[in-house]
């Protein structure tokens, strides 16, 4: 979640099926999303990234007049073998989205959270090695520009 103004934005996935099955129970259909409150606890409304790759947003920080969001994307639409971490920036003025840029690491970063610290840094885990028995996987501060 960050705060911009009197605006909260709160990351995650949501829902964005209105389909019912044949016994009239919600079918369930998730995008990353954004869902925007004021500070009063208000629904303003939401916006998602509707492209079916995209699962849930899992970090957000404000920079500029954008949130820079992280979430994973799978490459292959196979939702299981080739996953890549992604940066989404959400345009604050424009209320929409914009620049998405895939991280396409030798050793398989997996974004977790970033942070702004006067510039932005990405925090996460990455293979270091794998063998017969399975892949070791270490952590990783790296700053992103």
């Amino acid at each position: 979640m960050v705060k911009d103004g009197n605006n909260l934005y709160v990351v995650g996935a949501i829902n964005t099926s209105k389909e019912k099955d044949e016994s009239g129970n919600q079918i369930f259909k998730y995008d990353a999303g954004i869902v925007v409150y004021n500070t009063s606890g208000k629904y303003l409304g939401k916006y998602s990234l509707k492209e079916d790759v995209h699962h849930c947003f899992n970090s957000v920080t404000k920079i500029d007049n954008n949130l820079v969001l992280t979430t994973l994307v799978d490459v292959d639409n196979s939702d299981k073998e080739k996953q890549e971490s992604m940066i989404v920036k959400f345009d604050l003025e424009k209320n929409e989205f914009g620049e998405k840029k895939i991280i396409e690491e030798k050793n398989d970063y997996i974004v977790n959270k970033i942070v702004n610290l006067d510039n932005y840094y990405l925090i996460g885990t990455s293979k270091s090695r794998c063998s017969l028995l399975g892949c070791e996987y270490e952590s990783f501060i790296k700053e992103y520009k």
